[in-house]
């Protein structure tokens, strides 16, 4: 099942078919089968009678942000999300039929209590297995926390799972955030977000998700979250944050205090990646591309650059045009003056 997710009045008219009527103050699960749940849980379940309600009741605090994914990996049905008050009232709501998964993030709820999540098939006809997880953006549970330039390699193990990653960054700071697969099971997709959940990105791809040179606004904790795109593969991927140079790294006149080989990015990387340097004066200067037994097999610059910060980019093909393996590989800057090396990895 590979099928792109496409915004259709049919999600509109489905909320507005979809209202659900509750006494005042009363709680928000009013079904037969409702389960309790709670920020980063996982639930599997079936539908298994036509126009079937499953609710999954959970506490919410004032202003929380909420994710929320249900999955179906067979074709019997298609997946309808509700999310619902404690008083009753849609939320937000979403499903379009024929792609197995429906998916909401909120916008910062507008009041504390019992919210409720209503699992449906969208035209009521359909039966099945489904997978739903739920998640908070702004309070997240089993979070993992990243460093800049770290790679930390992870696994869903379970349909439509997110994983949820937080790093400390501050005002006026670019990041880049990848998402890498390193099976071919799983579909990358990686969003970003603020302390307040507001989005600051997302991307999809089949082995390579990446959110690049976002400028963060402001300082604090930001939150990554990982899943597989349509939700039904599993598998191992590797997730990187790295900070990107910005005029804040030079010094007061614009120019650099020194001269710097930056760590290339993406990296790892496929198929491109960019390698950036700064040169304290005017400098005779080559960056060349060693593969791990020592050889040049690409010269990327080579004359003369001036004062200044400078970038280039490799595009994974050695001096004749062909492309390389997967692998490590070295990219060396050299001056007059100075001289480094730095690893990066490319992956296939």
């Amino acid at each position: 099942m590979k099928k792109g997710l496409k915004v259709t009045f049919l999600s509109v008219l489905m909320a507005g078919m979809f209202l659900l009527v509750f006494p005042a103050g009363s709680s928000a699960c009013l079904y037969n089968k409702c389960f309790s749940t709670s920020y980063g849980s996982f639930h599997t379940n079936s539908i298994t009678v036509n126009e079937e309600e499953h609710g999954y009741s959970f506490e919410a605090g004032l202003g929380d942000v909420v994710a929320i994914r249900l999955v179906h990996t067979e074709d019997t049905f298609s997946p309808f999300l509700t999310l619902v008050s404690p008083l009753g009232f849609i939320v937000a709501s979403n499903g379009i039929p024929g792609t197995g998964i429906a998916e909401i993030t909120s916008g910062a709820l507008s009041s504390a209590g019992n919210y409720t999540i209503v699992v449906s098939d969208f035209a009521g006809n359909g039966k099945g297995e489904y997978y739903l997880s739920i998640q908070s953006i702004t309070q997240p549970a089993d979070v993992r926390f990243l460093n800049f330039d770290g790679m930390i390699k992870d696994t869903l193990i379970r349909y439509s799972e997110i994983k949820t990653y937080q790093f400390n960054s501050k005002a006026g700071e670019m990041v880049t955030v990848q998402m890498i697969a390193s099976d071919d099971d799983v579909d990358p997709q990686v969003k970003l977000y603020g302390s307040d959940g507001r989005s600051y990105g997302s991307s999809v791809d089949n082995t390579y998700a990446v959110i690049s040179n976002r400028i963060l606004p402001d300082s604090g904790i930001y939150t990554i979250i990982a899943t597989d795109f349509e939700g039904d593969d599993l598998g191992e991927y590797f997730l990187i944050i790295l900070r990107s140079p910005t005029d804040a790294d030079d010094n007061g006149v614009g120019l650099p205090a020194d001269y710097v080989l930056d760590q290339n990015h993406p990296n790892p990387f496929n198929p491109q990646t960019t390698i950036s340097f700064r040169l304290l004066r005017s400098s005779d200067v080559s960056v060349d591309v060693y593969n791990v037994l020592g050889e040049n097999i690409r010269t990327l610059v080579f004359g003369r650059k001036t004062a200044g910060r400078h970038s280039i980019l490799w595009n994974g093909r050695d001096e004749n045009g062909e492309e390389v393996p997967s692998g490590i590989y070295f990219y060396r800057l050299a001056t007059d003056e100075f001289s480094d090396t730095k690893k990066m990895l490319l992956l296939k």
